[in-house]
């Protein structure tokens, strides 16, 4: 699996993932996603419906103009100071299996990326109740303004699915 992060664009940024680590940046086997923030929620967008058939050094014209005046993501850092997040893949190998993983000390926001083509239920321990949400397959989920950054726990029904977190200090 390769992912790149592209922030050259004032106001969005854009995230490639594609399965093979060898694919070249202008083959058509990329997943694109472009994130903005508008001062009140986080707007994310994929490229054709979020396949793995874009080109990922067209991706500024996959999608409609960044947005004008552009705001900061909430609870972000400098982005030309720290832009490139921690990644790290969640291999889920077996299928009803809990897979557990805590975000870095000092994390501030981060993202969860569904790659693969099941459902994985994400949980968050919340004083003794366990929060239990699904991703589904290609979607993302993310938070900015962190204090503690939690443990999360991971299950899918289906064996040898994938979970890539990014996240920022």
């Amino acid at each position: 699996m390769q992912i790149l992060e592209d922030r050259s664009t004032p106001g969005c940024t854009y995230f490639g993932i594609t399965p093979k680590f060898d694919t070249g940046t202008d083959k058509a086997q990329w997943q694109i996603q472009r994130t903005t923030y508008d001062g009140s929620a986080i707007v994310i967008l994929f490229a054709n419906d979020g396949k793995y058939n874009n080109v990922w050094d067209d991706r500024v014209s996959l999608f409609p103009a960044c947005p004008p005046n552009p705001q900061p993501l909430p609870g972000t850092v400098d982005t030309n100071i720290v832009n490139t997040p921690n990644i790290d893949i969640i291999d889920m190998a077996l299928a009803n299996t809990e897979y557990t993983y805590t975000l870095p000390t000092g994390t501030k926001r981060f993202i969860l990326k569904n790659t693969d083509n099941a459902i994985i239920n994400v949980g968050i321990l919340s004083g003794e109740l366990i929060d239990v949400w699904p991703i589904e397959p290609g979607a993302t989920y993310g938070e900015s303004e962190l204090g503690t950054p939690p443990t999360f726990y991971f299950r899918s029904g289906v064996a040898s699915q994938k979970l890539v977190v990014f996240s920022w200090s």
